[in-house]
């Protein structure tokens, strides 16, 4: 009787499931992020192993290793799972601020928001996940490549295809320490409930990080480098004591099918691989497509319906430690949102001192200002009502910002410039506080006019109101340390700019800046 699939089926299994996956498995995703997660692993990636499994006529029991495992062995493997989280979050956190990419884009409206749909959401990918991938790694294609092939090549082809099958580029790297880990505990034990185990404490750790960030703008508490070395230690040793649990397996014979199949001229290299070829097509398509979208600007056209709107229902005050480029504290910003019927306004009052500062091979000067900035937006959708920003210099100069229906009118040294404001165009410091309630999702990238008060003009010789064309991208989420707290925070591009968004703990809505830097100088949210 069989065991085990074919190599060549094992190999055909994987790329129909996958692209059952990037086809039926996208789209009921996007109707539904959890319902169509559970669908895609149940009916897209778990049933196709088992089908193919049947039609060959092996027995489950047999060509999934169903077998039983001790509690101390469960123990283990469940403690590794969790300990592996620690290892790739850093890796991930760590890719994802080199590449500004994140590890798996998602649309930020697909997220789970009530306690019901978290429920739902960790189903799906704490359990549904591991069931489903599992019996078709583990069990279909490992259990075929351990019975034809050496133990070292089966784990690495498994775990290799098991990293590559989630069609991650930047996240690539966090998915192979967990893959080999995986694959290496299934041929240690021959069961497929250890895998499932591990697995299982890998993928509730993530949901519960994205639940409680979606919850609270806050991740797991104890996520650092430190907890991060930790799972490391934990991992080897728990591995070390698995190993002497589970001693390393007898080889098994290299056995293909059975006869008048044993009967047959051996295939060639081609016909028995060309499926994973395949396969390999459809993720350097993937990784293309990821590469497109953070590279070339414009991908994302901004509209009426860009922003989202005000959550505000109260004034919230926010006070601001302003650094320069050195990191040498150089005064206060305090900024209060509030709400006025249909409009939401903004009043900062913001005080800098003078300073000179050495950054590598660049100086940065100011004498000393303070400025009083006020605006006003329609709370649904954040169209710009009205904007003006007074500036008072040390030395007794002043500048004066402000619209006059579409145009910004600037006053300065005696002199009025002004300028069309086209639509959709974001101004100075204004743009930190409409970009909160950006629709964009992490990895876009929107390309939009921005209005500068003063920027110097080589052809007329003197700093006059500017429009350039900016690119606006969305980068990955980063953590700050806030408050005393490690806070998650979106993380948004425009130019030399940056800007650092936390979300409300209330409605988990994004309401306000975290963190901004102008180019000149960083405002820093005070607890």
């Amino acid at each position: 009787m069989k065991h085990s699939l074919p190599l060549r089926s094992a190999n055909l299994l994987y790329l129909v499931s996958l692209l059952l996956v990037v086809t039926l498995g996208a789209w009921v995703q996007s109707v539904h992020l959890s319902w169509g997660l559970i669908a895609t692993e149940a009916l897209l990636i778990a049933l196709p192993a088992v089908l193919f499994l049947r039609a060959r006529g092996i027995p489950l029991r047999e060509g999934l290793g169903l077998r039983r495992i001790s509690l101390a062995t469960a123990v283990l493997c469940l403690l590794l799972g969790a300990a592996m989280y620690l290892v790739g979050i850093l890796i991930e956190g760590v890719m994802a601020q080199l590449s500004g990419l994140p590890s798996v884009p998602l649309d930020d409206s697909l997220l789970p928001k009530t306690s019901a749909e978290m429920a739902l959401y960790f189903t799906a990918l704490a359990i549904s996940a591991p069931l489903g991938e599992e019996i078709l790694f583990r069990g279909a294609l490992q259990g075929a490549y351990q019975s034809r092939k050496s133990a070292r090549f089966a784990i690495t082809l498994t775990a290799l295809l098991f990293a590559f099958y989630h069609l991650r580029l930047t996240g690539l790297p966090a998915l192979l320490p967990v893959a080999f880990v995986l694959s290496f505990v299934m041929f240690r034990t021959r069961s497929l409930y250890a895998g499932m185990l591990v697995h299982f404490a890998n993928n509730a750790f993530a949901a519960a990080q994205t639940i409680t960030f979606l919850s609270t703008g806050k991740g797991l508490p104890f996520l650092s480098l430190w907890s991060a070395l930790a799972g490391l230690v934990v991992a080897a040793a728990a591995l070390v004591l698995l190993a002497r649990m589970h001693p390393k397996p007898a080889a098994e014979p290299q056995v293909e099918a059975a006869s008048p199949a044993e009967t047959r001229p051996r295939k060639s290299w081609l016909a028995v691989y060309w499926p994973l070829l395949a396969a390999g097509v459809v993720y350097l398509v993937f990784a293309g497509m990821t590469l497109a979208q953070a590279l070339i600007p414009g991908l994302v056209p901004v509209t009426d319906d860009s922003y989202g709107s005000s959550f505000i229902t109260a004034p919230v005050e926010n006070r601001y430690q302003i650094r320069n480029r050195g990191g040498e504290v150089v005064g206060e910003m305090t900024c209060t949102l509030s709400p006025n019927g249909m409009y939401t306004h903004l009043a900062c009052d913001s005080a800098t001192r003078a300073y000179e500062v050495r950054v590598d091979n660049s100086t940065y000067i100011d004498g000393g200002h303070s400025d009083t900035l006020q605006v006003k937006w329609e709370s649904n959708g954040m169209q710009l009502v009205q904007f003006e920003l007074q500036r008072t210099h040390a030395d007794g100069a002043t500048m004066r910002s402000y619209t006059e229906g579409d145009r910004l009118v600037t006053e300065f040294t005696g002199e009025t410039q002004s300028v069309e404001i086209p639509q959709y165009a974001l101004l100075e410091m204004e743009w930190f506080w409409r970009a909160t309630v950006l629709k964009a999702n992490t990895g876009q990238a929107l390309k939009l006019p921005y209005v500068s008060l003063l920027a110097w003009d080589p052809e007329q010789q003197q700093a006059i109101p500017s429009v350039t064309d900016e690119v606006l991208r969305v980068a990955a989420d980063e953590t700050l340390p806030l408050g005393g707290t490690e806070m998650v925070v979106r993380k948004l591009v425009l130019g030399d700019r940056t800007l650092w968004v936390a979300r409300d703990d209330a409605t988990a809505g994004i309401t306000r800046p975290a963190q901004m830097d102008d180019g000149m100088i960083t405002y820093t949210l005070l607890p």
